[in-house]
């Protein structure tokens, strides 16, 4: 079975599927070359909020650059990043990208092979389209709504199943995951 939602969202014009999909794999496809280009070379993270959450160069110009690209090929589709906010006119916009450049700074800045370039467009009813990087495996995972998942462009399968439910809450316990998440042994 493919991956795939059964929550009922809006639905979403395909031409803007397919190019938010198109321009989001170009840009994870960037991330993945500067990030490995780069890790554990000589970054210098200074701290943001606490001396646990660092920035560093590499996260501030692929943030921007990021920008830049959405801007210009989603013009109107406002841009919340991790370093530098949300753009104006966020709040009543139907579609928003968020972009986390460097999912892993500490990681990265220690040239530890385990951080992430995390892309999506959402709109109220969650993500549209997602894609997320893992640089040191050469891996790109990409979604859509209603198209399921890809990893490197190879659709995403799991085995069958009856439900998500059926086979989550055997494994976890229901204060984990959101309760509705899960049909049965959560509402006893």
């Amino acid at each position: 079975m493919t991956v795939s939602s059964s929550r009922h969202s809006r639905r979403v014009a395909p031409g803007l599927i397919s190019h938010a999909l198109e321009v989001a794999g170009r840009l994870a496809n960037d991330a993945t070359d500067v990030i490995t280009a780069t890790a554990g070379r000589g970054a210098r993270p200074t701290a943001k909020d606490s001396p646990f959450d660092w920035v560093t160069d590499t996260d501030r110009t692929l943030e921007r650059h990021t920008r830049r690209v959405l801007t210009a090929e989603f013009p109107g589709i406002p841009v919340v990043g991790e370093e530098f906010g949300a753009d104006i006119g966020v709040a009543d916009s139907a579609y928003r990208w968020v972009v986390d450049p460097v999912d892993g700074t500490a990681n990265y800045v220690a040239g530890v092979p385990w951080c992430a370039y995390s892309l999506a467009l959402v709109d109220v009813d969650g993500p549209v389209v997602g894609v997320v990087a893992d640089p040191y495996r050469g891996q790109i995972y990409a979604a859509a709504r209603g198209r399921g998942a890809r990893a490197n462009g190879t659709p995403v399968t799991l085995p069958a199943r009856t439900t998500v439910g059926a086979s989550v809450d055997k494994k976890l316990p229901c204060v984990a995951i959101a309760p509705q998440a899960l049909p049965s042994k959560c509402d006893q």
